[in-house]
């Protein structure tokens, strides 16, 4: 039996393709921690069809592979090198060596009669980081009790037929790879990379914060698109502004409660956008403490610094009860909730102006008035 280190308390548990590569990265604090610090950025995005929240640039962009390669290794493993002779082995090998295996496997030959998933998503990403020859299984994280992530295991001949069924559809459809690669390569290899350093950590974290703290909104009109002539508008809220992002695509959902597909789909996004706002705001305290502690000149300006980031801490701690009055709501739909959450959002975006502001001023002290003091 191999199992490589998972950590599944990375708070970032709404979205898979982000979950997978924290929980590794976290296996290494040391290296995970300068890069949530200076990396990280969050967006809410709304349009017509679709609400959505999580990483990103301070533009809103989702992140690609390459927004990981300065921390993570990530290798393509060439899909057409797999088949059902050697696709089990060759798994097993790159664990042995230290890699975990993302895949993209076919829900339907993956997953037995129990589960069911929309026709629109035949395939989903794995991240296989085990195994044990004894009882014949992949050891992996899947969406359990409670719909958080836990240990599970899964036998050999799922995941070969997963696969197999994965890379037949992408025969039949070159397109597909293409939409793959916004997250992964078919198969991927990734490792921490040991050699990982941010030497410019106080400036990129300052200006990672100034991002959180400036409220952008970005209009957005896409005429022409696929080779239809038809007019799509959506708006991108980064900053202190994804407060405005959620109280805006609740109002929509509201709006169009009669449309009953769009407003079951919205249900779902806006609590998966509100989860992932508050796992983002999580780390952002913890990497706020660690750069803190990294840079203390033992003098009032620690203290100064320390009471702005337990300010954002009790504002994330607050926010979070906006998780879990949105799932009362779902139940009832009791308008007076929404209410609350509206709420919620203004405080948290009153809160969090004063203290990201005064941090960052504060860091920025630190930088160029009390450089010849910090401890490096």
């Amino acid at each position: 039996m191999v199992e490589l280190p998972f950590n599944y308390d990375n708070k970032m548990d709404g979205e898979c393709f982000s979950f997978y590569r924290f929980s590794i990265m976290n296996t290494k604090p040391e290296i995970s921690m300068p890069w949530y610090a200076t990396k990280t950025n969050f967006y809410i995005g709304t349009n017509m069809r679709k609400t959505y929240g999580g990483y990103g640039t301070s533009e809103g962009r989702q992140p690609e592979i390459s927004w990981y390669n300065d921390v993570l290794t990530q290798k393509e493993i060439p899909v057409e090198s797999l088949d059902e002779t050697n696709f089990i082995q060759s798994i097993k090998a790159l664990i042995d060596i230290g890699f975990y295996v993302i895949v993209y496997m076919d829900n339907a030959a993956f997953y037995n009669y129990r589960f069911v998933f929309p026709e629109d998503r035949p395939e989903h990403e794995q991240c296989i980081y085990g195994y044990d020859d004894d009882k014949q299984v992949f050891i992996l994280p899947m969406i359990g009790k409670g719909n958080v992530f836990e240990r599970t295991e899964v036998p050999y001949q799922w995941a070969l037929n997963g696969f197999l069924k994965m890379k037949e559809r992408c025969i039949e459809n070159p397109n597909k790879p293409y939409h793959h690669r916004g997250f992964y390569f078919e198969v991927t290899a990734i490792k921490v990379n040991p050699n990982y350093e941010c030497p410019n950590l106080l400036f990129e974290h300052c200006r990672k914060m100034d991002n959180d703290y400036f409220a952008r909104v970005s209009h957005n009109k896409v005429a022409h698109r696929r080779g239809k002539n038809t007019l799509e508008e959506y708006d991108t809220y980064t900053g202190l502004a994804v407060y405005e992002g959620i109280k805006s695509a609740i109002d929509f959902m509201i709006a169009n409660k009669d449309d009953i597909e769009t407003f079951k789909r919205d249900r779902h996004n806006i609590l998966r956008a509100i989860k992932n706002l508050y796992d983002y705001k999580e780390i952002n305290v913890r990497s706020m403490r660690y750069v803190l502690d990294k840079f203390k000149v033992n003098g009032p300006s620690d203290k100064l610094i320390s009471d702005l980031i337990d300010e954002y801490a009790a504002s994330t701690k607050k926010f979070k009860n906006a998780c879990y009055i949105y799932l009362k709501w779902e139940k009832n739909e009791d308008p007076i909730l929404i209410e609350q959450i509206k709420k919620i959002c203004d405080e948290c975006y009153e809160t969090e102006s004063h203290s990201l502001d005064w941090y960052g001023y504060r860091l920025r002290q630190y930088l160029y008035l009390d450089k010849s003091k910090m401890k490096q």
